[in-house]
């Protein structure tokens, strides 16, 4: 059985700061992850940012979920960065993996961490793990990769920035929005992982719009990610983390509505609710109302 977890915002603090990382353990996000990855200069990966994340998992956040991003597989760090967070004193919640290529790499960081966690003797929870889908190599196999993926995975994550530079599409910032009427190849990579996830069982997480002083471009980027079906969407400046949970979670009137058409549902198929007809589909799409509220529908 796969973990869910909320993730309306997930909010990325690099780890190697530590003005960051204090501010970020009393973030509303979530969930807050620390990453050890590309926001960290190439000359501090490795045992330094490993022990700054060792160090950083041992306090208190306000976030649910706790999580790091550790190297790609393909690079030099991949395996001390796994290693180092099974050892840490307090492990994180999840690990995200970046620039997943293919089922193998999957397969490779969950083999590993299940041999890491083993020989800890670790009896909690295992560590979940977090795909970032960011090349057109990982896009044109994204089906076969979810469909791999052992239960320890819980989300597929899109990482804009890097797809877009690997299909050659001009993008100034990082999550960007097309120009009125020009077409969006990331909407399109967007319904691919909604797809892929929602037919095995994972959640699936936009990533960041880049532009932090642009209230309005975020919301309709979140419109776009919400629409076509994502879970939440990554957070890199405080200021955006309301507007995510605002915006992927569930108004008053949402949830009530959603609760009126369970009622109406009750031991029926179909049912009249007002001036519209309610049935069993309904019901689904009232039921993940409440989901995002993080409320059983009963």
């Amino acid at each position: 059985m796969r973990t869910r977890r909320p993730r309306r915002s997930c909010h990325s603090i690099p780890v190697t700061n530590a003005r960051m990382v204090d501010k970020g353990a009393g973030l509303a996000a979530d969930m807050v992850f620390l990453d050890m990855e590309d926001s960290v200069p190439v000359h501090q990966r490795g045992a330094r940012a490993q022990a700054l994340a060792q160090e950083a998992l041992q306090r208190s956040y306000r976030a649910a979920t706790l999580g790091v991003r550790v190297n790609a597989v393909d690079g030099p760090w991949c395996l001390d960065d796994l290693t180092a967070m099974v050892d840490a004193p307090v492990p994180p919640d999840v690990v995200l993996v970046p620039k997943i290529n293919d089922a193998t790499e999957v397969a490779y960081v969950c083999h590993l961490l299940d041999a890491l966690e083993r020989r800890r003797g670790r009896s909690g929870p295992p560590i979940g793990v977090e795909l970032l889908i960011e090349t057109a190599t990982a896009m044109a196999t994204v089906g076969a990769i979810a469909a791999a993926a052992p239960e320890r995975v819980e989300s597929l994550v899109f990482g804009p920035g890097d797809f877009a530079a690997s299909i050659d599409a001009p993008q100034p910032t990082i999550g960007a929005l097309p120009a009125p009427g020009a077409p969006d190849p990331q909407e399109h990579a967007l319904f691919a992982l909604v797809l892929a996830g929602r037919a095995h069982g994972l959640q699936v997480i936009d990533g960041p719009y880049g532009v932090l002083d642009d209230p309005d471009g975020l919301r309709r980027s979140v419109v776009r990610s919400r629409s076509l079906g994502c879970d939440g969407k990554w957070s890199i400046h405080p200021s955006q983390i309301p507007v995510l949970n605002e915006m992927f979670g569930a108004t008053e009137a949402e949830i009530a509505r959603a609760r009126q058409i369970i009622d109406a549902l009750d031991g029926l198929g179909a049912a009249r609710m007002g001036n519209e007809m309610v049935d069993v589909a309904t019901r689904g799409l009232a039921e993940a109302t409440l989901r995002r509220a993080g409320m059983d529908a009963g």
